[in-house]
Protein backbone atom coordinates (compact mmCIF):
# COMPACT_ATOMS: atom_id res chain seq x y z
CA UNK A 1 0.00 0.00 0.00
CA UNK A 2 2.59 2.77 1.12
CA UNK A 3 4.75 1.42 -2.03
CA UNK A 4 1.39 2.44 -3.80
CA UNK A 5 1.63 5.92 -2.64
CA UNK A 6 4.72 6.78 -3.15
CA UNK A 7 4.02 5.60 -7.25
CA UNK A 8 0.88 8.23 -7.25
CA UNK A 9 2.69 10.50 -5.40
CA UNK A 10 5.67 10.51 -7.77
CA UNK A 11 3.38 10.61 -11.18
CA UNK A 12 1.26 13.61 -9.46
CA UNK A 13 4.60 15.09 -9.05
CA UNK A 14 5.59 14.96 -12.36
CA UNK A 15 2.74 15.79 -13.73
CA UNK A 16 2.55 19.51 -11.86
CA UNK A 17 6.41 20.20 -12.90
CA UNK A 18 5.63 19.58 -16.66
CA UNK A 19 2.59 21.93 -16.48
CA UNK A 20 4.97 24.25 -14.10
CA UNK A 21 7.51 23.92 -17.08
CA UNK A 22 5.04 24.66 -19.65
CA UNK A 23 3.79 27.74 -17.95
CA UNK A 24 7.07 28.99 -17.23
CA UNK A 25 7.81 28.76 -21.14
CA UNK A 26 4.97 30.33 -22.10
CA UNK A 27 5.52 33.25 -19.21
CA UNK A 28 9.24 33.78 -20.71
CA UNK A 29 8.48 33.23 -24.50
CA UNK A 30 5.14 34.78 -24.91
CA UNK A 31 5.87 37.26 -26.96
CA UNK A 32 7.77 35.51 -29.19
CA UNK A 33 5.60 32.49 -29.53
CA UNK A 34 2.83 35.84 -30.70
CA UNK A 35 5.41 37.01 -33.20
CA UNK A 36 5.73 33.47 -34.90
CA UNK A 37 2.10 33.22 -34.86
CA UNK A 38 0.68 36.63 -35.47
CA UNK A 39 -0.36 35.97 -39.23
CA UNK A 40 -2.73 33.42 -37.97
CA UNK A 41 -3.95 35.01 -35.06
CA UNK A 42 -4.82 37.90 -37.16
CA UNK A 43 -6.48 35.52 -39.67
CA UNK A 44 -8.41 33.60 -36.94
CA UNK A 45 -9.41 37.30 -35.88
CA UNK A 46 -11.04 38.19 -39.50
CA UNK A 47 -12.66 35.09 -39.76
CA UNK A 48 -14.40 35.57 -36.28
CA UNK A 49 -15.39 39.23 -36.87
CA UNK A 50 -16.16 38.34 -40.84
CA UNK A 51 -13.98 41.52 -41.73
CA UNK A 52 -9.86 41.98 -41.85
CA UNK A 53 -8.15 43.06 -39.26
CA UNK A 54 -4.60 44.60 -39.02
CA UNK A 55 -2.35 45.38 -36.42
CA UNK A 56 0.91 47.35 -36.73
CA UNK A 57 2.53 45.20 -33.12
CA UNK A 58 0.86 43.06 -30.85
CA UNK A 59 2.81 42.69 -27.19
CA UNK A 60 1.51 40.16 -24.30
CA UNK A 61 2.36 39.71 -20.59
CA UNK A 62 1.26 37.40 -18.14
CA UNK A 63 -0.31 38.69 -14.52
CA UNK A 64 -3.67 37.63 -13.54
CA UNK A 65 -4.36 36.53 -16.80
CA UNK A 66 -3.17 37.56 -19.95
CA UNK A 67 -3.09 41.29 -20.90
CA UNK A 68 -2.62 41.54 -24.05
CA UNK A 69 -1.79 45.80 -26.29
CA UNK A 70 -2.06 45.94 -29.70
CA UNK A 71 -1.04 48.74 -31.53
CA UNK A 72 -2.14 50.08 -35.25
CA UNK A 73 -5.60 48.25 -34.77
CA UNK A 74 -7.70 48.55 -38.07
CA UNK A 75 -10.67 46.63 -38.64
CA UNK A 76 -11.94 47.13 -42.77
CA UNK A 77 -15.11 48.04 -43.60
CA UNK A 78 -17.19 46.26 -46.33
CA UNK A 79 -15.58 47.12 -49.96
CA UNK A 80 -19.28 47.50 -50.58
CA UNK A 81 -19.59 50.16 -48.54
CA UNK A 82 -16.91 52.25 -47.84
CA UNK A 83 -12.42 51.74 -48.59
CA UNK A 84 -11.61 53.16 -45.04
CA UNK A 85 -11.43 51.09 -42.28
CA UNK A 86 -14.52 51.15 -40.52
CA UNK A 87 -13.25 50.83 -36.79
CA UNK A 88 -9.22 52.51 -36.18
CA UNK A 89 -7.52 53.02 -33.07
CA UNK A 90 -4.26 53.56 -31.74
CA UNK A 91 -4.36 51.08 -28.96
CA UNK A 92 -6.10 48.17 -28.32
CA UNK A 93 -5.66 46.91 -24.77
CA UNK A 94 -7.16 43.08 -23.90
CA UNK A 95 -7.63 40.91 -20.28
CA UNK A 96 -8.02 37.35 -21.62
CA UNK A 97 -8.13 34.47 -19.17
CA UNK A 98 -5.50 32.29 -18.65
CA UNK A 99 -6.85 28.65 -18.60
CA UNK A 100 -9.11 28.95 -21.19
CA UNK A 101 -5.58 29.77 -23.66
CA UNK A 102 -4.26 26.38 -23.01
CA UNK A 103 -6.90 24.76 -25.02
CA UNK A 104 -6.70 26.94 -27.98
CA UNK A 105 -9.43 29.23 -26.74
CA UNK A 106 -9.56 33.47 -26.33
CA UNK A 107 -12.31 34.51 -23.88
CA UNK A 108 -11.93 38.28 -23.48
CA UNK A 109 -12.58 39.81 -20.04
CA UNK A 110 -11.88 43.19 -20.91
CA UNK A 111 -11.84 45.19 -24.13
CA UNK A 112 -10.20 48.67 -24.03
CA UNK A 113 -9.87 50.81 -26.71
CA UNK A 114 -7.69 54.08 -26.87
CA UNK A 115 -8.51 57.05 -29.15
CA UNK A 116 -10.61 54.74 -31.51
CA UNK A 117 -11.94 56.26 -34.86
CA UNK A 118 -15.40 54.58 -35.97
CA UNK A 119 -16.87 55.57 -39.03
CA UNK A 120 -20.16 54.56 -39.18
CA UNK A 121 -21.85 54.91 -42.90
CA UNK A 122 -25.82 55.04 -43.15
CA UNK A 123 -27.72 53.39 -46.49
Amino acid sequence: MRRALIVIGGVIGIIVLIVAAVIGYAYFNLNSIIAANRERLLARASDAIGRPVEAAQINASLGRGVSVEITGVKLDDDPDFSQLPFVQADRVFLKVEFIPLLFKEIKVTELVMSQPQIRIIRN
